[in-house]
């Protein structure tokens, strides 16, 4: 029995697919299958993908659904006990799938695991050794910009996963559901988390899966879309995952719209005055479908408000007219 699907979402990445997949035939885990779900690619990825790896399963969209829609999918197609996600950016080292499948079996309790992801451009620099949230919640990547000394070398549990390249078990879905395909695409995997979090289950870290990424190398093609889709989805992380309790301490009641505000700012002043007005609209429309997941996720919540609150660093602010890109 196939232990493990790899599920890689691709857009037009006839470039990155070969270095990616290449990379999979070497690992010392055998037992997995590679779906890749296709974004209504326009290069030659399917052409590459029937012709130098055969091996490959393809599912086709005929435009592109974005990354939650494309997993969402890879999942309901495939029966696995566990279901890995890969950017189609990444290169992982031989023995990325066996570590990752070592934690779920040796850690029946643990849910979800991550390995550490290190720049493609310079392996010494740390891209992602988790996923964080802060207090007003914006999600990024724990470490990253970081030299690598060692810093991330111990397992640990952390707020959640990176779907750039983890491991889930499949039982995971089914107690939380699947991604939020209102995301289209960023944080929907940092929503999972919380979700997984609210419900008491455990993502995990180890340093022994090992993997390069290119950070970057989809979302330049779509600069401005992925300001707009960063704004709309922060604001959506919140809504639907914290406790009511949480908006009324460490000044988040003042924190938040200051720093919606900070955000409205520096998207105008760097020209992207459609995303500063067409995030917060199309936040708007999803009010009521946020509103019902949020009942559906706080009803089933089984966690105190003060457990997720520990996960959440800290949010100074500025002064809402200071130049700054960091809002």
């Amino acid at each position: 029995m196939v232990q493990v699907t790899v599920i890689i979402p691709n857009w037009d990445g006839e470039m990155l697919l070969p270095t990616c997949l290449a990379a999979l035939e070497k690992q010392t885990f055998q037992s997995f299958h590679v779906l890749v779900v296709d974004n209504g690619s326009k290069d030659a990825s399917l052409e590459i993908l029937t012709r130098d790896f055969p091996w490959v399963r393809i599912l086709r969209f005929s435009k592109n659904r974005g990354f939650a829609a494309a997993v969402n999918t890879g999942i309901r197609a495939t029966g696995s006990p566990f279901v890995a996600l890969l950017n189609n950016d990444t290169h992982v080292d031989p023995k990325w799938l066996a570590a990752l499948v070592d934690v779920l079996y040796l850690r029946p309790q643990i849910a979800a695991v991550a390995g550490k992801m290190l720049r493609m451009d310079d392996p010494s620099i740390i891209d992602n050794a988790g996923d964080k949230i802060n207090i007003v919640g914006q999600a990024d990547a724990v470490g990253k910009g970081e030299k690598d000394i060692g810093q991330y070398d111990h397992e640990r549990e952390i707020l959640s996963v990176c779907g750039g390249g983890c491991l889930y078990r499949r039982n995971v879905f089914d107690t939380v559901g699947l991604f939020d395909e209102n995301f289209f695409a960023y944080f929907e995997d940092v929503d999972l988390g919380l979700r997984m979090r609210l419900q008491g289950l455990r993502p995990w870290f180890t340093p022994k899966a090992v993997l390069t990424h290119r950070r970057g190398e989809t979302s330049k093609r779509m600069a401005s879309r992925k300001e707009f889709l960063h704004f709309r989805n922060t604001w959506m992380l919140v809504i639907k995952n914290f406790p009511h309790a949480l908006f009324f301490c460490r000044g988040r009641w003042w924190k938040m719209p200051l720093v919606f505000s900070r955000t409205v700012k520096y998207l105008w002043s760097q020209g992207m005055w459609r995303e500063a007005v067409l995030a917060p609209a199309s936040f708007c429309v999803l009010i009521p479908s946020m509103l019902k997941e949020r009942w559906f996720i706080q009803t089933r919540r089984t966690v105190s408000f003060a457990e997720l609150e520990r996960w959440m660093v800290d949010k100074p602010v500025r002064n809402l007219w200071k130049n700054t890109k960091n809002t």
